[in-house]
Order: structure tokens, then C-alpha cells, then sequence
């Protein structure tokens, strides 16, 4: 009790850092105990187990092999010997399984001799040496067809056999004797190694029930009041004099809790004069806004919003967004518009109608993140505006359709022009003049461009009002390419051109609409062969990569110019080459038919050797 009570003031007199290296230097002592007794007793377990297999483990294996190959030649001895009538054929195969198996022999004997372990081996040893050998003279005389008493041989033999024998008895022996001895000193090492860790652990208990109280009441003390401080009760202090490290520790705790109910007085109404400021800042705005946390709580939503939603703001401040949409059906379908329009390159506007008045809303929410002190994104927020786009909404509306009507309007007459030259070219009607065929086929070239045209124009209205009609499949690579090839063989064969068609083997299958695919494949491959020269060539390429189907062509021709080049997928975009004559719509309709099935395009271009347009569309994933 003595020593207790001054062991106590001692600990008492000194600081933290004291008390914790004189605990931990004791924890320190008695794991260094147990690590070295530890170390001791293993080591002494591992070297008599090491023993047995080092000094008799090959001796015993050295034996079974001399065994086995000695059993081997005295069964082709005996084979000679017992047969009647034996053919050179067979004589040679015992002749040659004999000698096998006495290389085999030697080589262990000699290994043997060479691993003396055990008292009396060596003895045993000469003696299987010397009567090997008198047996290996007397099977070879037999073998030079000298006769020989068998018996002597198997006399031999069965002397070979027993010395091997007791030089195997005699590892055995000793195998077991040092096992026995291996685990006397296991069950030594146990006891010792269980009475060190009784001791340690009663020393250790001892000191883990007086040391603790120390040092642990008054960090307790201070984790309940930092939990406190943490749900912003800044009011909290801690009653505790010591002239330590933790006196000091816990003088600095109460002087920020001081210094933090100060600052949260302040901050709290700079905060509340920032709110204030931001909500008049979306207030004013003239588009609708939307503002939620990061659980999806509406916490500011301004006038606009509030009326086109048809929201009472008192009512649905603080209030989930998951739970108003049963309740607001126009909050329910922007926020399904939000979700289906998610990833989409171009996303179409929300139509909202509203007795006789229809109203075009584009959405766009805009996720707020923050990294976390794992530098991981996180959602802290999301803003959702609404901007009214129905005035621009109704003139693309107007512009489409009056291309729809024009494009409309445009191919009855030119259908009946188209009807006309036919009529004209018909031998029955009259025959013509070389300078009046010649005008009849410019009619035809026009005719041909003005159909075109107008076929661009009604696709054109197609993408504009958004009615690209997709019909999504897994498609062959290969059929778009022949499907285009073949459409165009007329205008292939009539300018002789060669095309080359280089394709991977074993290509996936695309994720895309095949219509829509191959009349973007046809629309560059016209464009290629237009421009082309009679009997050039042009090469279509197909590959896969990075999970996407690649289609390329490639024309010979004069190439692009590059202020041309850089907006050549722009609508109403057409070269300054006369020999290059479209409606500058082709291009744009394919970037917008690829783009929508999740692909890309792209051009490259050098002026006197010609373009490549390449695009490519999604592999079709099948899962």
C-alpha cells in the first residue's frame, strides 16, 4: 500500500507526457519479455525439429531407393534365371532394366556414404558396400552366360537387403527419438511461455485498472463538452485546474468556446443579411428559379417559378421535392423532364399548356457540388431554371414549318417537270437534235439537284421540329456499307470510279438506326463520288474502337477549302468550287441524324488530294 501511495504522488508530481511514457515505457517492458522468451523457446522448438529432417530424412530416403532399384535387378536376375527359353530380344531387355536400376543404386549408395549420420552407420555402410559388390560380379558372370549357383546370388541379395534395412531402422530410430524430444520441449515451451503470459497479463491488468483514471477522467470530461460544442452549445465550459499539459489543453478549450459564442453572434447575422441579399438577387430575376439543399428541400423559390408552377411559397419552403410532386402535378412532370432529358445532347423544351395558351419552358438543372475532406464530389445543392423560350420556340416552329410547306410545295411542279423531260426524250413523240439533247439533259441534271434539294429541305424540317423518328437496333457494320454502295451503283458505274471497302474482321454490331445510318453513309458517299474524277477511287473503311463502330470515306478529289472546312456541318454551308453544287443541308442533317444515335463526325481535308468524312456509332452492348 506503501509503495501504491507513492508510486501515486510520483505520477501525480510529474506531467502528461510523463505519465504516458512511464505507461507505456512498462507496456513497453513486458511486451519486450514476452517477444524474447518468446523468441528463445521457438528458436530452441525449430532447431530439434530441424534436426530430424536435416541429419536422417535423406538417409531414409537414400534406403528406400537402393530398395527399390535392388528388388528391380534381382527380379530381372530371376527372370534369366527361371526362363526355359529365352530370346536375344529379351535378354537384352533384362540385360538393360539390370544395369538401369544399378546406376540408380550407386548413385544413392554413394550419396549415402557421403550422410554418416547416426553411431554404427558407418559400419553398416561398408558392409552394404562390400556385399554389393560381390553381388554385381556375380550377376555380371551370369549375364556373360557363365553359370552360376542362384542361390549365392539370392544369398546376396537378401544380405544387400537386410543392411539396407537396418540403415533404415536405424534413422527411423532416431527420427523418433528426436520427435520425442521435439515435443518435450514443445510442451516445455508451453508451459513456460503460458506462465510468462499469466504474469504479464496480471501485471498488465493491474496497471491497465489504477493507471487510466490519472489521465482518462478529465479527457473524458472535455470529449462530452467538445460533442456539446459540436451541436453549437457554445455556452459550455469545463471546471479543471492542473498544471500539465492537459490543464492546458482544457484552459484553450474554454477560451474558444468563448471565442466561438462571440463569433457565432456575429456570423450568424452576416449570414442571415447574405440570405436576404440572395433571395432578392433570384427574386429580381426574370427567369424562373428553383433552389434545393442537397436532401432536395426547396429552400428559395422566386415569384416566377412560384406562378408557373402553380406553388404557394409558405407552403412548400423546407419541404422535399418528392413530396410535392403528388401534390403539384406541374412540378411532377418538370422534374420527369429533368430525369429523361438527363443525358441528352440536345435536350427539347418543356411544353407547358395552359388553357388555350401554350408556353415552351427550357429546363436546366444545374447540380452544385463540393469536395469532401476525402476530396470525393458531393452534392451540397441544386438550382433549377426555368427560362420561357416561347417566343423563339414559335419562330423555329414558323421556320419549319414554311420549309415543310415550300419543300411540300416545291415537289408536286417539280415531279410534274421530271414527268415532262420523259415525255420529251420518248422517240415516239418526235426525235431531237444534238443542241436539243444537250438541253434536255441539263433540264435533268437540275431536275435532279432540285429533287435532291427538296428531299434535304423535308429532312431538315424533320431534325428542326425534333421528329426524328429513331428505330434503335443492333445493326451489321457491314450491311450499312453495302446497303450505300448499292444505292449509288448507277452513279458508281457511270463515272467508272473503283471503290475499296476495308473492314475489320469479326466486327461488333452498332447500337444505331440503320435507315438513318445508311442515309448518312449514302449522303458521303455521293458527296465523294461528285467530286471525284472519272476512273479515281474512293475507299470506305470500317473498324472498331474504344467501344465504337468507325465508318470512314475517302475521295481523291480537289479537297476543301479551309474557311470552308471549319463550318462545313453548318446549315446552308456550300464550297466555293463550281464543280461542288448542293444545298448545304446534307451535312448538317448528317451530323444531327449521328449525333441523336450517340455518335460523331468528322471531316479532314487537303486541298488537291482530297477528304475524308468520318463517323462513327455505339456498340451494341449485349448484356
Amino acid at each position: 500500500m506503501r509503495i501504491n501511495s507513492q508510486l501515486k504522488g510520483f505520477i501525480e508530481m510529474n506531467n502528461l507526457r510523463t505519465k504516458i511514457f512511464l505507461g507505456l515505457g512498462f507496456l513497453f517492458v513486458v511486451v519486450l519479455i514476452l517477444s524474447i522468451g518468446s523468441i528463445v523457446f521457438i528458436n530452441q522448438l525449430a532447431n530439434d525439429s530441424r534436426a530430424i529432417i536435416k541429419e536422417n530424412y535423406n538417409t531414409i530416403d537414400y534406403s528406400t531407393k537402393m530398395l527399390k532399384a535392388l528388388d528391380a535387378m534381382f527380379s530381372a536376375q530371376t527372370k534369366l534365371y527361371t526362363s526355359e527359353k529365352i530370346t536375344k530380344f529379351k535378354f537384352d531387355a533384362l540385360k538393360d532394366e539390370f544395369f538401369e536400376n544399378k546406376t540408380e543404386f550407386e548413385k544413392n549408395l554413394e550419396l549415402e556414404k557421403n550422410n554418416i549420420t547416426e553411431q554404427g552407420e558407418n559400419l553398416y555402410v561398408n558392409e552394404l558396400n562390400f556385399e554389393y559388390n560381390n553381388f554385381i560380379k556375380l550377376a555380371q558372370l551370369q549375364f556373360s552366360n557363365k553359370s552360376i549357383e542362384f542361390g549365392e546370388i539370392e544369398l546376396r541379395f537378401e544380405r544387400i537387403r537386410s543392411t539396407i534395412q537396418s540403415i533404415y531402422n536405424l534413422n527411423m530410430d532416431a527420427v523418433l527419438s528426436k520427435n520425442k524430444i521435439a515435443k518435450n520441449t514443445a510442451v516445455n515451451v508451453t508451459l513456460y511461455m503460458s506462465i510468462i503470459g499469466i504474469v504479464s497479463s496480471l501485471i498488465t491488468f493491474i496497471f491497465i485498472i489504477y493507471f487510466p483514471k490519472y489521465i482518462y477522467s478529465p479527457i473524458k470530461e472535455l470529449i462530452t463538452k467538445l460533442k456539446q460544442i459540436s451541436s453549437k452549445e457554445f455556452n459550455q465550459r469545463i471546471n479543471f485546474t492542473a498544471n500539465d499539459e492537459l490543464g492546458e489543453l482544457i484552459n484553450s478549450f474554454n477560451n474558444m468556446a468563448i471565442k466561438l459564442q462571440e463569433y457565432e453572434k456575429h456570423h450568424y447575422n452576416q449570414l442571415l443579411l447574405e440570405k436576404k441579399r440572395i433571395e432578392g438577387i433570384v427574386h429580381s430575376l426574370q427567369d424562373g428559379v428553383l433552389v434545393m439543399d442537397e436532401a432536395n428541400h426547396i429552400i428559395i423559390i422566386n415569384k416566377y417559378a412560384q406562378n408557373l408552377l402553380n406553388l404557394d411559397e409558405p407552403s412548400v419552403i423546407g419541404e422535399k421535392t418528392n413530396e410535392l410532386v403528388e401534390k403539384y402535378p406541374i412540378l411532377k412532370r418538370i422534374i420527369k423532364h429533368i430525369e429523361d432529358n438527363n443525358n441528352s445532347l440536345n435536350p427539347i423544351p418543356f411544353k407547358l399548356e395552359n388553357n388555350d395558351i401554350t408556353e415552351y419552358i427550357k429546363v436546366e438543372s444545374i447540380i452544385i457540388t463540393q469536395k469532401n475532406e476525402l476530396g470525393i464530389l458531393q452534392k451540397i445543392g441544386e438550382v433549377i431554371v426555368l427560362k420561357n423560350i416561347t417566343q423563339f420556340e414559335q419562330r423555329n416552329l414558323d421556320k419549319t414549318k414554311l420549309l415543310a410547306t415550300v419543300s411540300h410545295e416545291l415537289k408536286t411542279p417539280i415531279s410534274s417537270l421530271n414527268l415532262s423531260i420523259k415525255l420529251l426524250e420518248d422517240s415516239r413523240i418526235g426525235n431531237m437534235n444534238a443542241e436539243q439533247i444537250k438541253l434536255i439533259d441539263s433540264m435533268k441534271y437540275q431536275t435532279k439537284r432540285l429533287i435532291n434539294f427538296v428531299n434535304e429541305l423535308l429532312e431538315y424540317a424533320k431534325v428542326e421540329t425534333g421528329k426524328i423518328d429513331l428505330h434503335i437496333a443492333d445493326i451489321e457494320p457491314y450491311q450499312v456499307i453495302e446497303l450505300s454502295v448499292f444505292a449509288l451503283l448507277m452513279q458508281i458505274n457511270e463515272k467508272k470510279i473503283q471503290i475499296d471497302v476495308e473492314a475489320d474482321n469479326f466486327l461488333s454490331k452498332a447500337k444505331a438506326d440503320l435507315e438513318k445510318s445508311t442515309w448518312v453513309m449514302v449522303n458521303l458517299l455521293n458527296n465523294a463520288i461528285r467530286y471525284s474524277d472519272v476512273e479515281s477511287k474512293i475507299v470506305i473503311k470500317a473498324w472498331e474502337k474504344n467501344r465504337f463502330i468507325h465508318f470512314s470515306v475517302q475521295d481523291f478529289g480537289k479537297g476543301i477549302e479551309p474557311e470552308i472546312l471549319e463550318r462545313i456541318f453548318d446549315k446552308f454551308t456550300a464550297t466555293k468550287n463550281i464543280l461542288r453544287k448542293g444545298s448545304g443541308l446534307g451535312l448538317a442533317i448528317a451530323k444531327e441524324f449521328v449525333e441523336s444515335q450517340g455518335g460523331t463526325i468528322t471531316v479532314e481535308s487537303t486541298l488537291g488530294k482530297g477528304t475524308v468524312f468520318t463517323f462513327c456509332l455505339p456498340v451494341y452492348e449485349n448484356f
